[in-house]
């Protein structure tokens, strides 16, 4: 069954009459509605009842008359307020839910990771992997210098990743003398497998990547 919250919220001086409403069954005092009546018709009632001059919550708030009433009226507005941020915080995090059904199910996840950029000891990103039991699908590559480019191939080989990377980066991969490998950890000279360019999408698993291009390293 789909959980539902209903968040009512009047701005009246009649804040500790309302509260029990938006909190719903959770706060003292408030009750569910008869069997068979509709839950929005139960809280227009409740709220009209709120905001009536006869209420006695209402009445209530009206003019406390000493320090000690009004010290007890903001430690229940206050214990009120925390009641009502815990039920906002759990909507939130409902609203925020894409289920897939009416059983509130949520989708599986779609498998993927990527590697951005691979310096020229690929052997702690190997380890790092294997640890968190991680399955890499793409090799991302934000530029062609050669401090990240070096491994490139020994993961390629390792998790048969296809190499991302900007068309205009093309003569750097591969031109050792360009990308600076020639002159560090030896000549690297590769090409990517899907060229992208301004404005691309790049999908890894449930996150979608955008290409922004970014000359003048």
């Amino acid at each position: 069954m789909k959980r539902r919250h209903l968040l009512t919220l009047c701005l009246s001086p009649a804040l500790s009459a309302l509260v029990p409403t938006a909190l719903g069954a959770d706060a003292p005092g408030s009750a569910a509605p008869p069997a068979g009546q509709p839950a929005q018709e139960a809280v227009a009632q409740e709220a009209a009842a709120a905001t009536s001059p006869t209420t006695p919550s209402t009445a209530s708030l009206a003019a406390p008359t000493s320090l000690d009433e009004k010290r007890q009226l903001i430690r229940r507005w206050e214990e009120d307020i925390d009641r009502l941020r815990e039920r906002l915080a759990e909507f939130r995090a409902e609203a925020m839910l894409t289920p897939t059904g009416g059983d509130g199910s949520m989708p599986e996840p779609v498998p993927g990771e990527a590697i951005i950029d691979c310096d020229g000891n690929p052997q702690p990103l190997f380890r790092y992997i294997e640890e968190n039991n991680l399955k890499p699908t793409h090799i991302l590559l934000t530029h062609g210098h050669d401090d990240h480019i070096g491994a490139v191939e020994m993961v390629k080989e390792k998790y048969g990743c296809p190499v991302y990377a900007c068309k205009k980066e093309e003569a750097l991969l591969a031109d050792p003398a360009l990308n600076c490998s020639l002159y560090m950890s030896g000549p690297t000279s590769l090409s990517a497998d899907v060229w992208v360019q301004e404005g691309d999408a790049v999908k890894v698993g449930d996150l979608e990547f955008t290409v922004l291009e970014t000359p003048g390293h």
